[in-house]
């Protein structure tokens, strides 16, 4: 896939996220049953949805990087790797406001 083209499709999935944001901000989120839209979870729900793809985004991460014929392994596993990190501190973020937000209700 040629730079420019990916710069683009990269850009599009960042300006929905924001604009997903901005939309579902302030509005009641879900605790109970099955919910699509991340932005609608509250954080404790987010941080079990984490929890669950954690594991099964690092094993498909594995797979690609062993199985790739286009990405050097040095680089798939340093990818693995800022995802694993990134999505720890993700985490945490998500343990931490739905800790504070369940002392305030």
């Amino acid at each position: 896939m040629p730079q420019p083209v990916l710069i683009i499709i990269l850009l599009a999935v960042l300006l929905v996220n924001i604009a997903l944001v901005f939309f579902f901000k302030g509005k009641n989120k879900t605790d109970k049953g099955f919910q699509f839209l991340y932005y609608k979870l509250n954080y404790r729900r987010r941080m079990i949805r984490d929890l669950i793809l954690f594991p099964i985004v690092l094993i498909i991460l594995f797979m690609i990087s062993y199985n790739s014929a286009f990405l050097p392994v040095g680089s798939a596993i340093t990818f693995t790797v800022v995802y694993a990190v990134i999505s720890g501190i993700y985490l945490a973020y998500n343990f931490r406001m739905w800790q504070k937000h369940e002392k305030i209700v």
